[in-house]
């Protein structure tokens, strides 16, 4: 880190502190210890930062300060490049205020105000001072925001010292121990969504996890179709996601403290930060539709406009009206962004949050209603879940066999007696398996089929089921007519 550079009059730092802090207070006992903590370190912009702050409270003050001091953050000043700047000098400005370098400077700011408490609560533009390079008057820079954000308030703590010391093991597994325990007693969760979860490929004994209190506060007010998605994602990008929003400047200041919390002294993250990080990417993390929202999109717009599915907007018995506006479930409750657009338009867009696809199915619930209506079929197509079994277990060794045939002949579908049938097959054998006891399940096919597919899929597998036995039969040049195949 660069070294800052003081001006020629200025008051050195344990000079200032001195003159500035009463030393029985908690701030002025604390500013000495962070001091060293950041010499340490040999972090320059925190030592300034600890210059700004007392520079902002002599302003005030004079000396002798007993109180504390909360920090305020504003909006995000983005500046804009000269456009005839001095050679070797003036590139930008951030509120008219031009900024003397020549080098690239950031282009981002921050108003920051600090209000005092001592007898009474006063307020102060807390100016930039901490780089030479730019004095922009109640401003901050990007680079030092995010230290701003953690140890300004960490001041004000009489236990600080103690807390700049990473816990002993001991004390993380002791924690670790406490919230695991305060997470089941918060959620409570219930069997018909251990049930869901295990449908989904999730282990429930995952959930006595206390990591999961990252999911955001909706686990409390068992949103479980939430809780079962954010189980479903594999991606271990979410910090870097996180590091992007940072660096592109659209968190949220109490999410943004949480986050330089988490990089810079994870062993204070608190369970609420956790579970704000959690929040706040389920609200505002924007990721590919499909990975999202899975085959929800296409069920809808088939139920609302499908000529095909007149009996199933009969059984779904509501208003389907795809026009209505888009409103995304709350999860963080802070203000983030939203796309204004009708429900029909968001099963479109390319981009879904997790939020997104909450609010959709908190308006057009289709989970209920996707097992009833995949039960009419089924009981249509296959009877009972016992003649389907028998239907799966043929099929599978069929399907054993191809798959032999196929590796030999180096996947000429030629050589397989299920022929352009392979490939339906397959999936259907791989969908209705369960991963946990690797066998087949009638309840897979019923809760995890799409609406807007089930009736193609579940004739087409009786049909394939129903040939290939026939094939099979020394008899099946007998005239026996709508015979059938897998009957007790």
């Amino acid at each position: 880190m660069v070294t800052q550079k003081l001006k020629e009059n200025a008051q050195p730092l344990d000079e200032m502190v001195a003159q500035t802090y009463h030393r029985g207070s908690v701030v002025g006992r604390n500013i000495p210890v962070l001091d060293q903590y950041f010499r340490k370190q040999g972090n320059t912009n925190g030592i300034a930062l600890l210059r700004w702050v007392s520079d902002k409270i002599q302003e005030k003050y004079g000396g002798n300060f007993r109180g504390s001091f909360v920090l305020n953050v504003g909006t995000s000043v983005k500046g804009e490049k000269l456009a005839k700047p001095e050679e070797g000098r003036r590139y930008e400005t951030i509120c008219d205020a031009a900024s003397v370098s020549g080098q690239e400077l950031r282009r981002v700011a921050y108003p920051v105000t600090l209000t005092l408490y001592n007898s009474r609560a006063r307020e102060v533009a807390a100016g930039f001072t901490l780089d030479s390079r730019a004095q922009y008057e109640g401003m901050i820079g990007e680079k030092q925001l995010g230290s701003a954000l953690v140890f300004v308030p960490l001041l004000n703590d009489k236990d600080m010292r103690k807390k700049l010391r990473k816990l002993p093991v001991a004390d993380v597994r002791a924690r670790a121990k406490k919230a695991q325990h305060s997470f089941e007693e918060i959620l409570k969760m219930p069997e018909q969504f251990a049930e869901v979860a295990r449908r989904n490929n999730v282990d429930p004994a995952l959930l006595n996890n206390p990591e999961l209190l990252k999911e955001g506060p909706h686990l409390a007010k068992q949103y479980w179709s939430a809780l079962v998605w954010a189980f479903q994602t594999k991606s271990k990008n979410d910090m870097n996601w996180m590091a992007g929003e940072a660096k592109a400047h659209k968190l949220p200041m109490d999410v943004h403290r949480a986050y330089m919390t988490l990089r810079t002294l994870p062993h204070l993250m608190t369970r609420e930060q956790y579970v704000l990080l959690g929040a706040y990417r389920l609200q505002a993390k924007r990721e590919h539709r499909k990975g999202v929202a899975g085959n929800v999109p296409a069920e809808l717009l088939w139920l609302a406009n499908s000529g095909k599915a007149d009996r199933a907007r009969e059984m779904y018995g509501n208003t389907i009206d795809l026009a209505v506006t888009h409103v995304p479930a709350k999860f963080y409750t802070g203000d983030v962004p939203q796309q204004e657009m009708t429900v029909g338009k968001k099963l479109n867009d390319p981009y879904w949050t997790m939020a997104d696809l909450e609010g959709v199915l908190r308006k057009f619930p289709l989970t209920e209603f996707r097992r009833k209506w995949n039960t009419e079929l089924a009981k249509d197509a296959f009877k009972d879940a016992n003649r389907f079994g028998r239907m799966v277990d043929y099929l599978a060794t069929v399907r054993r066999s191809d798959a032999h045939n196929l590796k030999q002949s180096s996947g000429d579908l030629e050589k397989t007696r299920l022929g352009d049938h392979y490939e339906f097959v397959s999936c259907m054998l791989d969908h209705i398996k369960d991963p946990k006891t690797k066998r087949f399940s009638y309840e897979r096919l019923i809760y995890g089929t799409p609406i807007d597919q089930a009736h193609d899929d579940f004739y087409r597998f009786l049909s394939v089921a129903q040939k290939m036995k026939k094939f099979a039969d020394p008899d099946r040049f007998q005239k026996r007519p709508g015979h059938d195949y897998f009957a007790n």
